[in-house]
């Protein structure tokens, strides 16, 4: 087989695949409840949607900014920036 078709059947074959692991995963009870806690789960999503924020909190060991639970936005950056800012003035040698 060449072209399209070729890659339309290894697409099928990746969607049966993935499908197959989804209901093995799901009949062996993986998604009845989160395998991080709270607190780590927040931090890797933090991590994951942010990671130009998180590499400079970890840089300057600041504690993350709080995200909205509904977006996962950083609620008022602004505020956040200003703040840290403002610590970094009054502490340049951190």
């Amino acid at each position: 087989m060449m072209g399209m078709v070729e890659s339309f059947n290894v697409s099928v074959a990746a969607a049966i695949i993935l499908s197959e692991a989804q209901r093995q995963r799901q009949s062996a009870g993986m998604y009845d409840r989160p395998r991080l806690d709270r607190h780590e789960y927040e931090r890797t999503f933090f991590r994951w949607a942010h990671p130009n924020i998180a590499k400079y909190c970890h840089e300057h060991e600041l504690d993350y900014p709080p995200v909205s639970p509904d977006d996962g936005e950083i609620i008022n950056p602004s505020q956040w920036y200003a703040r840290v800012r403002a610590d970094r003035l009054d502490n340049p040698s951190e």
